[in-house]
């Protein structure tokens, strides 16, 4: 008899997933405190997560992280590569991270190097990564400090050696400089006037200006006029008493007043002898 034979062909899709191979490198491998931060490369192949160790108890799942380290040392890194269907790969490099402390890197600046007699200069420290400072001073007062920013008195003019020595946990670090300091005295102000006494219709007044250690002035005269110059002359607008002021500066000191109160006197003339005005008050600032 004969016989029948059926018979079915089942085809399948067979995917082939690379497994993953953990690979990676950093930035640096030395690194310096007090931004001791490193970034990592990822070069695995295979897998769609990650998972990193840094060494110092720090982690991350980004692809390409970065980790600033806190502390000196030396870190071993890890990263685990993930895959949805292969086992892990992982990847441990001993020792791979070395953290040090930077190394300090002395510097500082004079605030000025021209001061009014009996001041002092104020010395800005710049120094990098230090904790500490040994300062000296050739020729000043105090002669060495340990201060960050101090100040310096130096009782007359010339040039000077100033040294610093910075201390930190990555080591020493020293400069030498040389400044040229000018000590200036501090103004006076002073000026006399022939013209105290004037007769209209003449009301003009020309004022000597006998004040010292000064290179800028300003005057006022009493009558709602001003001036820069050095000596200067003013005409009154009429009848009065007028009060006149030096401000005598140089810069650097502080500025020096006077005052010479009801100095300008304004008349109209009687055709009988003028003569000066004498008993006048004077007032000067500072005291």
């Amino acid at each position: 008899s004969g016989s029948c034979i059926n018979s079915d062909t089942l085809y399948s899709t067979v995917t082939t997933i690379q497994k993953p191979i953990a690979g990676f490198s950093a930035s640096d491998t030395v690194a310096y405190l007090p931004n001791a931060m490193v970034f990592f490369n990822n070069s695995s192949t295979g897998a769609n997560s990650y998972t990193w160790f840094f060494g110092d108890g720090n982690t991350s799942t980004a692809a390409n992280p970065s980790n600033t380290y806190a502390d000196t040392g030396t870190y071993t890194v890890t990263l685990v590569a993930h895959s949805a269907v292969c086992p892990d790969d992982t990847l441990t490099l001993s020792n791979y991270v070395t953290v040090y402390y930077s190394a300090p890197v002395a510097g500082f600046a004079l605030s000025n190097d021209s001061i009014c007699s009996g001041d002092s200069v104020f010395f800005t420290n710049s120094s990098a990564n230090a904790t500490n400072y040994q300062w000296t001073f050739t020729g000043g007062l105090p002669a060495a400090s340990t201060a960050g920013n101090p100040y310096v008195y130096y009782a007359a003019s010339g040039t000077y050696n100033i040294s610093l020595t910075a201390f930190g946990p990555g080591g020493t670090d020293s400069i030498t400089q040389t400044a040229t300091i000018e000590i200036v005295q501090p103004p006076v102000s002073g000026f006399t006037t022939n013209d105290t006494l004037l007769i209209l219709p003449n009301t003009t007044a020309t004022f000597t200006n006998t004040s010292s250690n000064a290179n800028g002035y300003f005057w006022n005269f009493g009558d709602g006029n001003t001036s820069t110059d050095a000596n200067p002359w003013n005409i009154y607008p009429g009848l009065g008493i007028y009060t006149v002021t030096l401000v005598a500066k140089n810069g650097v000191c502080p500025d020096d007043t006077i005052i010479i109160i009801d100095m300008i006197h304004v008349e109209i003339g009687t055709g009988v002898g003028e003569f000066p005005v004498s008993g006048l008050e004077f007032i000067v600032y500072p005291n």
